[in-house]
C-alpha cells in the first residue's frame, strides 16, 4: 500500500489544501474499505481518498492508510507539514486596524471641540455687540451737547421731558 499526494513535497502553508490517495499494487483499492490514520490515531474519514482543505498546523503529521479488514496492512507514512506563517500578516492587520480606530476617535474629538469653540465664539461676538450697543445707547444722547461746552445746555437737555414715543422735543417748543 502506498499514498500519493496531489503535491509531492509534503510542505504546505496554512489555508492550502491537499488530496491523499491510497492505492495497492496487488488489488483494486476502490473495491476495499480504507481507513486513514494520522500519527497512528484513526481518523473519522474513510475511503481511498482523503481530502484536507484549509490546512492548519494541527493537520501536520504522518498519514497512513490501511485496509479495514487487514489492520496490519498499512501504507508507508506520508509526512505532511503545515507552516503557520500567517502570524505576521495577522499581527500587521491587527495593528493597522487599531491605528485606524484610534485615528477615527481623535478625529471625532477634534471635530466636536471645533464645533464647541465655534459656538462659544459666536456667543462671545453676540455679547460684544450687545455691550457695544448698550454703551452707544447711553453715550450718543450727549455727544452733540458736550461738544458745545455749554454746561447750561447740558442741564436743559437732561431736564427736558421726553414724550412716550421717545422723540426729542425741539428747543423753544416747550415740549409740545
Amino acid at each position: 500500500m502506498k499514498i500519493r499526494s496531489s503535491r509531492d513535497d509534503g510542505e504546505f502553508k496554512r489555508g492550502e489544501e491537499v488530496t491523499l490517495n491510497c492505492f495497492a499494487a496487488t488489488c483494486s483499492i476502490h473495491q476495499l474499505e480504507v481507513s486513514w490514520f494520522r500519527d497512528g490515531s484513526a481518523l473519522s474519514e474513510s475511503g481511498p481518498t482523503l481530502h484536507l482543505s484549509y490546512l492548519t498546523a494541527k493537520d501536520s503529521g504522518n498519514y497512513t492508510c490501511g485496509l479495514k479488514k487487514k489492520k496490519r496492512t498499512l501504507s508507508e507514512p506520508y509526512s505532511l507539514h503545515v507552516e503557520e506563517g500567517g502570524g505576521l500578516p495577522l499581527i500587521a492587520g491587527l495593528v493597522v486596524g487599531v491605528l485606524l480606530v484610534l485615528f477615527a476617535v481623535v478625529l471625532v474629538v477634534y471635530i466636536i471641540k471645533r464645533k464647541r469653540a465655534a459656538g462659544r465664539d459666536q456667543t462671545a461676538v453676540g455679547q460684544d455687540e450687545e455691550q457695544q450697543n448698550s454703551e452707544n445707547i447711553y453715550s450718543n444722547d450727549f455727544l452733540p451737547l458736550l461738544s458745545s461746552r455749554d454746561p447750561a445746555a447740558l442741564w436743559r437737555k437732561s431736564a427736558t421731558p421726553r414724550s412716550s414715543s421717545n422723540t426729542r422735543s425741539r428747543p423753544g417748543t416747550g415740549g409740545c
